[in-house]
């Protein structure tokens, strides 16, 4: 607190590094680093010679009693090189990116010749910094003066305090408490509230990752089993550098990778990051238990799976005399049982006919169960990692041999789909009633990065497979278009939209929505990859769940506002037949709107992906539903060019003096121009295109009009098919 009991913050800030920083390097003269807020002003001395960044504590700075508002962090690096002008270079940052408090931000920044701005040296420094709220420094004080000083921050979570006790000179940092004998390591890694923390501590290089206590827990124990942020490999990784001992054993027998098997929320993370880096697979505790145990009590395929990857075992018995297997033998989860079966099968299999472990570890990953492998492609070999042609060769001849194919095995996960599928529907009828839930999703792997956060693959309650996009630190405007896209979402309830499941804050106090996953990612992806085999069967179901999907928003009044090929989502479903069907949801309602008077402000605005974008968002009128019909337009442009020539193409692609995409909307609005259609087109499926992306508004279909259309199609190519299929071109 400042005098009067005003809030004021506190900045403290770190240079680690600096790049291009003088025109010739290890001459004579000065150079000086003076970082101003306000009318405070702290220099850090700059060396001309050797390392330019000094060592600590001549690196840092602190500046205080900042009133609370916004202001501005200002830069200047002067290099004063000897006889010659001095030249001043200015970099600011807005004190609003350091926010939320207690939390590290690294920037790279860019500096500025303040004078000459063509100047091509632009030095870089790459600054650590650090935003507290200030508060009463004499408690902080009486604190740092006792022997446990960091061991009473770690307790209190307060990284500024434990920063603070981290530069006493006299500081033990690998001191323990009197009871559990816990190093401030260990208790950071228990209570993983504030990752900042943990990697402060793990950061300082006096800490003893290997420290033991009255458990014979190590922090990196404690780890594995509490740390919930799927952003754990900076924190892994600096364990691995303070060389932690991945196989340490504590009381009763288990290392890391038992407890990470435990943890709730990235156990499939923390599994793979401590089997690369040396942990043991079937290391067994004191009464025998591997982590494959523990993994088959709880029923988990994918644990298995990674497990089994690293060359588990399934034999080894406990002081029980229990087997990995005969655990799954008692299991009531016949699909469970069915999947080791199947797991035990190929393995055993491949190592029949002398198939190297890399090669079983890959057939393993992509699940492809001995009974599956008869019908295996060179194609699928490659995808997979096995891409030498006389290798597949080899393969394909021994699996060409294989003949216990099992229909029944069929059925079996026919039966598991229909069993997920009914669970599935339970959770969303609990989670509809509520805007917020507090069930615990579990991360497996990071599918996706945007501009405002990251998209993991997780698992809902141990059952259902969902997308979790987060939303990082960001703006005041990230943080809306999030919870815009939330209310958006909520009241949304079709099979050709993406399910959403609910919304909460984690622990970090980050944004979380929780959606229902799509196994095949984007129609985009779908397109553009080349393995579908694209039929005009396939483009009039994937036309018409698009239309459908468009007609329920129309329906309710809500505009997408950016409807392209990446923003459609596939799914796998298997029918009552036992064959695949693909189901298109359309995603990502970041930027939809009802389409309402109070918004009409919000819909003139530019927004959404140029090549999808109608011509009348170019000149600032209103957004309409016809909008978002004349995207649909393109996507039917590109499935169609997908299906005709049975390769991808980008819309506007064969336009070569097309080099930026603004020149995209600015010649689709002015000049009329429009994607290509394939010259050998059906003429009702080229009407239809055209229809969708005139110019004029009013004259294009709605969605109820696309549907109808769509279905005299199917009519017409039923009639004669043969008509429509001489119109793809074979390559």
């Amino acid at each position: 607190m400042s005098k009067g009991g005003s809030e004021t913050n506190l900045l403290r800030i770190e240079v680690l590094e600096g790049q291009h920083l003088f025109v010739r390097e290890n001459t004579s003269g000065e150079a000086t680093l003076v970082i101003s807020v306000e009318k405070e002003k702290k220099k850090i001395k700059i060396n001309r010679k050797d390392n330019p960044i000094p060592g600590t504590p001549n690196n840092k700075i602190e500046i205080g009693k900042i009133p609370m508002g916004e202001h501005e962090i200002q830069f200047l690096f002067t290099d004063a090189e000897k006889k010659q002008p001095a030249k001043h270079y200015r970099c600011s940052i807005s004190m609003t990116e350091l926010l939320p408090y207690n939390t590290n931000h690294v920037k790279e920044l860019e500096f500025e010749n303040e004078v000459n701005k063509d100047d091509e040296q632009k030095p870089i420094f790459k600054i650590s910094m650090f935003l507290f709220q200030q508060r009463d420094s004499k408690a902080d004080k009486a604190i740092l003066k006792k022997a446990g000083a960091l061991i009473i921050a770690t307790n209190n979570s307060d990284l500024m305090l434990i920063m603070s006790a981290l530069e006493l000179p006299k500081i033990d940092v690998n001191m323990c408490d009197k009871e559990e004998k816990n190093t401030a390591l260990h208790i950071a890694t228990m209570k993983s509230t504030n990752e900042h923390i943990l990697l402060t501590l793990l950061k300082d290089p006096r800490i003893d990752v290997n420290v033991k206590n009255k458990d014979d827990n190590t922090p990196l124990h404690y780890f594995c089993l509490n740390f919930s942020n799927p952003n754990c490999e900076e924190a892994f990784s600096l364990f691995q550098q303070r060389s932690a001992n991945m196989n340490a054993k504590n009381k009763i027998g288990e290392t890391p990778l038992h407890k990470a098997v435990f943890n709730k929320c990235i156990r499939l993370i923390l599994v793979e990051l401590l089997l690369k880096a040396g942990a043991e697979v079937d290391a067994r505790t004191k009464n025998g238990s591997t982590a494959m145990h523990y993994a088959m009590y709880m029923e988990r395929t994918d644990l298995i799976s990674i497990l089994l990857e690293n060359n588990a075992s399934l034999e080894i018995k406990n002081e029980k005399g229990e087997t990995p297997l005969s655990i799954v033998s008692k299991s009531k989860n016949q699909s469970f049982q069915n999947t080791v079966k199947y797991f035990k099968e190929v393995i055993e299999y491949l190592k029949g006919i002398n198939v190297d472990t890399q090669e079983i570890k890959k057939f393993i990953h992509n699940r492809l169960f001995k009974w599956k492998l008869k019908e295996i492609t060179a194609k699928q070999l490659d995808k997979i990692g096995i891409k030498t042609i006389g290798r597949q060769r080899e393969l394909m001849k021994e699996f060409k041999k294989i003949e216990d194919i099992d229909p029944a095995k069929l059925s079996d996960k026919t039966i598991q789909i229909e069993s997920e599928e009914k669970e599935r529907e339970k959770l969303i009828n609990n989670i509809i009633s509520s805007s917020k839930f507090l069930y615990k999703v579990e991360y497996t792997e990071l599918i996706g990065t945007g501009t405002s956060g990251k998209v993991f693959k997780g698992i809902l309650e141990g059952k259902i497979d969902v997308a979790v996009k987060t939303l990082k630190a960001g703006s005041l405007k990230e943080v809306e278009e999030f919870q815009h896209e939330f209310g958006v979402l909520s009241k949304l309830d079709h099979k050709n939209i993406v399910k959403f499941y609910g919304v909460f804050q984690d622990e970090h106090q980050k944004m979380m929505m929780v959606m229902e996953y799509c196994d095949k990612g984007s129609l985009y992806d779908v397109l553009s990859k080349g393995d579908l085999k694209m039929k005009f069967e396939t483009l009039f179901d994937f036309s018409e769940q698009i239309a459908k999907g468009l007609e329920y928003l129309h329906n309710k009044n809500i505009l997408h506002r950016d409807l392209k090929s990446l923003n459609i989502l596939v799914q796998t479903k298997i029918n009552e037949n036992g064959q695949e069907h693909l189901i298109l949801k359309i995603c990502d309602f970041g930027l939809s709107r009802f389409n309402s008077t109070d918004n009409l402000n919000t819909l003139q605005k530019l927004r959404g992906t140029y090549a999808y974008c109608a011509p009348e968002i170019y000149f600032s009128q209103p957004f309409t539903d016809k909008s978002d019909i004349f995207s649909y337009g393109i996507i039917l442009w590109e499935m169609t060019y997908r299906t005709i020539h049975q390769k991808y193409q980008r819309p506007y692609q064969e336009f070569p003096d097309i080099k930026l995409d603004v020149q995209i909307i600015l010649k689709s609005a002015t000049l009329n121009l429009r994607p290509t259609i394939p010259a050998s087109t059906p003429l009702s499926l080229t009407n239809l295109i055209k229809q969708c992306i005139i110019k004029e508004q009013d004259g294009r279909p709605s969605s109820t009009d696309i549907l109808m259309d769509i279905t005299k199609m199917k009519k017409e190519y039923e009639c004669n098919p043969s008509a429509w299929d001489t119109c793809i071109i074979s390559n």
